[in-house]
């Protein structure tokens, strides 16, 4: 999972055109270090557009094969399994990453947002008219990464230590699940005190923060912004995933 910094949220959140320039540059940099090590490998990535809070957040969850493809003795492709995923190897993929993001972002040129997307912009600081929201917890207690397999700075965070085995079906199905999963599970919205609305985390905050609580009109403006542009592909395939990449055609969308 790829997670961008707050200054450059808002542009993606709106400009559908550069969200799926920076989607494909991060699938093909993470393609490029397989390709490396062993061979041709597949990606599935999704794009969520929110964080557990429906707060507007752009962000990349990519489903991989932890391998890559070679030809075998008979000439035939076979799938080969990558021996050993580093720290260091994450920390390399997340500065070339940032690095290719950064020039796409430098050579674009955004126009001024329209006026009828100024709440979604809104939505990425929690500002009203996105907010106000309260957050409702436990005081904070120590957090720890999950584990080496982590990179984060300046705002660009690459976690690489969620991984299935090729006799975990169910771990495959639940990396699927994630990438494929709507913005926020209707049983974790519920009525709050006061009229409000609380949004119930699936997972604490660093914070301690449990819930969030705000007022309606607030939950619809962050629902607004969780709605992806017309025309705009949220699952993309690449590598061995889809038709034609032997042809020399990298990408494909669903």
């Amino acid at each position: 999972m790829l997670t961008l910094p707050y200054p450059i949220r808002h542009r993606l959140a709106y400009n559908a055109k550069l969200l799926g320039k920076v989607t494909r540059a991060f699938s093909s940099v993470v393609l490029a270090f397989y390709k490396k090590r062993l061979g041709v490998s597949g990606c599935i990535a999704g794009v969520q557009r929110t964080s557990s809070d429906l707060k507007c957040n752009p962000h990349i969850h990519a489903v991989l094969l932890d391998g890559g493809y070679v030809n075998g003795p008979s000439g035939e492709p076979e799938l080969q399994a990558l021996a050993h995923l580093r720290g260091r190897d994450v920390a390399d993929v997340r500065v070339r990453a940032r690095k290719r993001i950064e020039r796409i972002l430098s050579r674009e040129r955004d126009a001024e947002p329209a006026d009828d997307v100024q709440p979604l912009l809104t939505s990425v600081t929690g500002q009203p008219p996105a907010g106000p929201a309260f957050k409702r917890g436990a005081p904070p207690e120590p957090t720890f990464s999950k584990g080496e397999l982590c990179a984060r700075l300046e705002g660009y965070d690459l976690h690489a230590a969620t991984r299935a085995g090729a006799e975990d079906d169910a771990g495959r199905e639940a990396l699927l699940r994630d990438v494929l999963r709507p913005p926020i599970a209707q049983e974790r919205v519920v009525a709050g005190p006061d009229g409000l609305v609380r949004i119930v985390l699936k997972k604490r905050f660093s914070d301690g923060t449990l819930a969030v609580d705000m007022d309606p009109l607030s939950l619809l403006m962050r629902l607004c912004a969780a709605v992806p542009a017309p025309r705009f592909h949220t699952v993309r395939y690449a590598g061995s995933f889809i038709r034609g990449a032997s042809n020399g055609r990298p990408w494909g969308r669903a």
